[in-house]
């Protein structure tokens, strides 16, 4: 019905105190301030040797104490004072001692059965009996402090301690599988069979009687979602399991593209610890406030997953990819902290998209992988694909260059969709203008990075009308000089852009070597170079 505990409770708890309890009585039988520090002064092989024979010490006499009223420990010639003399460690530990040693741990125990029966409100009387197992269910006390708070008789100690958990895992596969073997002729049986087709065994009365029912499954903590900095409990601690959840988180920023989402569970002391990290990359450009839906599910296995997409878009639901600790949780942390670092004031807000666009592509990698298979080569890949785009972030000079180019390529476009829109063509000059405004438009960098490169190809495919403009350029130089060569100009202008409407090329080719010659005295070299170049084409 449900799951409590504390994982850090155990056997080595009480070992530990009881070396405490060595240590203290040495350390007065000597005289000693502070016996740790002779031990870690030790050499190296030394002090390994005595804290070799000190644990197996301290697990004997914790055996020893669990029958017998006395343990001893002895230890000679390996520890020595700060003037070189030997510490011979003989001394006896009695029950009474040890009792008062681990009361504490026991007493923890009980109140965690307590803590469990409040969690899935169960009173004491509806418990038939507490079963005690593993090693440290041998020590009296144990079962004398759990018969003090719930009776006697409910008490049961299991026949072999250490072992009984490894047989309850193997009724519960033996029950879990498709198929298994005749307790009575060996031969192999349905799950779904109530009799033995080889034999008549009453495999059905056999499962009553020593196997397992029904198999219910609970969460064993309570699980949290955390984007950013706000978390939100998404499992209840004791849920029975298989659940699906449904979630609505919102964007930070206009057009985010990607979203960290950690999955913490509750641990003892009422801390969170992360247990798996994924990343959700967005395609579509969201405002900041837009709505992302988030499914998640967790199974019996207790493995969480999870699909999200924009609000009212169930369609275009992506599946996250959560880390399971191994290659790709390797991968996701070298990412989560280079996010980190990009996102401090040494980066400008260009280089950050700059990179951010590299790491939506390794995320979008990621997404070929999946979350079962976490020691894939290919998260080795992604590690350093991330690591190499951090480290070649285009310096701020580069920036600058580009930001250059990216005015030249805006000033060609602008003359393109205003002076020659015809020659484009609707479609063309319609995509064009588009794409002017997304690249004056800098709210959205990475959005911004991405368009430019669309018009840059635009213009390039785009580039033989931009040789008419030299034309009229020729004209403009040629007015205050000599009015008659700039009317020419203008004539053979409208003429070459009259002959490329009609698609008759080699019209327009004559036409603009005439032109030409008339130009190339008002012309600078670069230009002279152009119409050469677009000629030759």
């Amino acid at each position: 019905m449900g799951t409590g505990g504390d994982r850090w409770l155990g056997g080595d708890d009480i070992d530990k105190a009881l070396r405490a309890l060595i240590y203290e009585k040495v350390a007065n039988e000597y005289n000693i301030n502070d016996l740790q520090s002779l031990v870690e002064s030790l050499p190296v092989k030394k002090r390994n040797l005595f804290l070799g024979l000190m644990r197996e010490m301290t697990e004997d006499m914790k055996i020893q104490l669990s029958s017998t009223n006395t343990a001893s420990c002895i230890i000679d010639d390996i520890l020595e004072d700060e003037n070189g003399a030997e510490i011979n460690i003989d001394l006896t530990v009695t029950r009474e001692e040890f009792n008062d040693l681990i009361r504490p741990f026991i007493q923890k125990s009980v109140d965690l059965v307590d803590s469990l029966l409040r969690d899935i409100n169960y009173d004491i009387e509806m418990i038939d009996n507490i079963l005690l197992v593993g090693g440290t269910s041998c020590i009296p006390l144990v079962k004398e402090m759990l018969s003090e708070k719930y009776g006697k008789g409910k008490i049961k100690v299991s026949k072999k301690p250490m072992l009984c958990v490894a047989e309850g895992a193997a009724i519960l596969a033996h029950r879990l599988s498709d198929e298994y073997e005749c307790p009575n002729c060996g031969k192999t049986v349905k799950q779904s069979d109530d009799t033995c087709k080889s034999c008549r065994f009453d495999l059905e009365a056999e499962i009553r009687q020593s196997g397992v029912a029904e198999v219910a499954y609970s969460a064993n903590h309570d699980l949290y979602v955390k984007l950013k900095d706000e978390k939100d409990k998404i499992v209840e601690k004791q849920q029975p399991l298989p659940v699906s959840i449904s979630r609505s988180y919102k964007t930070d920023v206009n057009n985010q593209k990607i979203m960290k989402v950690e999955i913490l569970s509750d641990i003892e002391e009422g801390k969170l610890e992360r247990i798996t990290l994924g990343f959700l990359t967005i395609d579509e450009n969201i405002p900041a406030g837009g709505e992302i839906i988030f499914d998640f599910t967790l199974d019996v296995d207790d493995l969480i997953s999870c699909k999200a997409y924009p609000k009212k878009h169930a369609n275009k639901a992506k599946t996250i990819i959560f880390e399971r600790g191994q290659k790709d949780g390797h991968a996701f942390e070298t990412i989560e902290n280079l996010i980190t670092q990009v996102n401090g004031d040494d980066y400008t807000h260009i280089q950050k998209e700059v990179f951010m666009k590299s790491l939506i592509e390794q995320l979008q990698y990621s997404d070929n992988i999946g979350s079962d298979k976490p020691m894939d080569e290919r998260w080795a890949e992604i590690d350093y694909k991330t690591v190499a785009a951090f480290d070649e972030l285009p310096e701020l000079t580069e920036l600058s260059a580009e930001h250059d180019d990216k005015e030249e390529i805006l000033s060609k476009a602008h003359i393109l969709v205003e002076q020659y829109s015809s020659l484009l063509g609707s479609i063309t000059a319609s995509k064009m203008g588009e794409l002017i405004a997304e690249v004056e438009d800098d709210s959205d960098i990475l959005e911004n990075i991405q368009s430019h490169e669309k018009l840059r190809e635009l213009v390039d495919e785009n580039d033989s009308i931009l040789i008419i403009v030299l034309i009229k350029i020729a004209a403009n130089k040629a007015s205050k000089q000599s009015p008659s060569d700039s009317n020419k100009l203008l004539q053979m202008h409208d003429l070459i852009v009259a002959h490329m409407k009609d698609a008759n090329f080699e019209e327009a080719k004559e036409e603009l070597n005439k032109a030409m010659a008339i130009a190339e005295q008002y012309l600078g070299e670069g230009q002279q170079s152009e119409i050469s170049t677009w000629l030759r084409k």
